[in-house]
């Protein structure tokens, strides 16, 4: 039956099927087999016991496995069960089970070499004795509805709302969701389902009903690229400047092009080599109300096949109003550049090396920009 048809499993169902995602991921003549409830053991003193199953190697080596059964894989329940886990590591091998884990469920659990396993085929098993080593990947995205907050991250709306959480200084009091809805131009109801979904994938961090009091900002641009996209999500074309991608940036930075053209702002490898040089850009990205007419003015033919220069009509104006000036010696007038967390997202969906720049990027705010460091690994508190 096809996954993407059915309901969420039950812990029963999760226990069977993810047993069934180890051994298939087996080499020849390893098995694991159920042990009963009678092996049941508990995580920790007055904890809820949990089910143990026996992995046994092809020359009768054995080991037990405490096995931690979760109906929920985000972030969050990840981490919490990950206290668990690790409190029972240095008794006994254990693995974690859930019908999905997402992307950053799986780096927490690495992270703190904990084994999961899921449905649709994540797996992570490392143990010591007998030796193993299983890894595999399945699903990038959740096959199970009904869990949690099912609106994603995709539309402009959304896009508001990230880019102003990723622009907010770090408080000497959290924010509350009415001033993040006032500073994001967002419904308060709107922006209240999407902290949910993102306390949910442990990407903001509040007291219950509070207001936000940390958020991960690198993750959560991360976040906002699976449903966002550079060509995907703006209109426009790619063009050809035969003179380079240069030359068509250095023409933006004339005050006869600005007075002609208006808005535009500049994204993608140029601007995110402002912040973070890793190699010489080939491709200008820049957002404009009519790219048709923005090409006229730099002189530059739609592209037939390789081309240099993108025009794109943005998602939301926000790219526009949030914009910031980049100025260079050689120039007569400043460029208009948007936010950081927009030419990371724009890098980490756009074309060719573009990924490996954005990732670049988010590294160099981890590393210089107040704020922009990220939750530390599994916090065991």
């Amino acid at each position: 039956m096809d996954s993407r048809k059915r309901k969420p499993p039950t812990e029963a169902e999760t226990f069977r099927q993810g047993l069934q995602e180890v051994q298939k991921r087996l080499p020849p003549g390893w098995r694991v087999s159920d042990t009963g409830p009678a092996r049941k053991v508990a995580l920790k003193a007055g904890a809820a016991p949990v089910e143990s199953v026996t992995l046994t190697a092809p020359d009768g080596r054995a080991t037990e496995l405490a096995i931690e059964v979760k109906r929920d894989g985000s972030p969050k329940a990840t981490r919490s069960a990950i206290r668990g886990m690790r409190e029972l590591a240095a008794k006994q091998q254990s693995l974690l089970l859930a019908p999905f884990f997402p992307r950053r469920s799986r780096e927490l659990a690495e992270s703190a070499n904990v084994n999961y396993a899921d449905l649709t085929g994540n797996l992570h098993v490392a143990l010591k004795e007998p030796a193993l080593f299983l890894r595999d990947r399945g699903a990038e995205m959740n096959p199970f509805p009904g869990q949690g907050p099912e609106r994603g991250l995709s539309g402009a709306a959304a896009a508001r709302f990230i880019l102003t959480l990723c622009a907010l200084k770090p408080p000497r009091n959290p924010w509350t969701l009415t001033e993040i809805a006032g500073r994001s131009s967002v419904s308060l109801s709107y922006v209240s389902r999407l902290v949910a979904l993102l306390e949910r994938e442990d990407l903001v961090r509040r007291e219950p009903r509070g207001p936000i009091k940390a958020i991960d900002r690198p993750d959560l641009v991360r976040r906002w690229a699976e449903d966002y996209s550079l060509l995907g999500s703006n209109e426009g074309r790619l063009y050809l400047d035969p003179r380079g991608a240069e030359h068509a940036l250095k023409t933006m930075a004339k005050r006869e092009f600005q007075q002609s053209v208006f808005p535009f702002t500049v994204s993608g490898s140029f601007a995110a080599n402002r912040y973070a040089p890793v190699s010489s850009p080939s491709k200008l990205v820049c957002f404009v109300d009519d790219p048709s007419a923005a090409a006229q003015t730099l002189d530059i033919s739609p592209a037939t096949g390789a081309g240099n220069v993108f025009l794109l009509a943005a998602y939301d104006s926000m790219v526009y109003e949030r914009s910031m000036p980049w100025d260079r010696e050689d120039w007569e007038v400043p460029v208009p550049c948007v936010p950081p967390a927009q030419i990371a997202a724009d890098c980490l969906t756009g074309p060719d090396r573009m990924p490996e720049e954005g990732e670049a990027l988010l590294r160099w705010f981890q590393e210089n920009w107040e704020g922009w460091e990220g939750f530390p690994g599994v916090d065991l508190k």
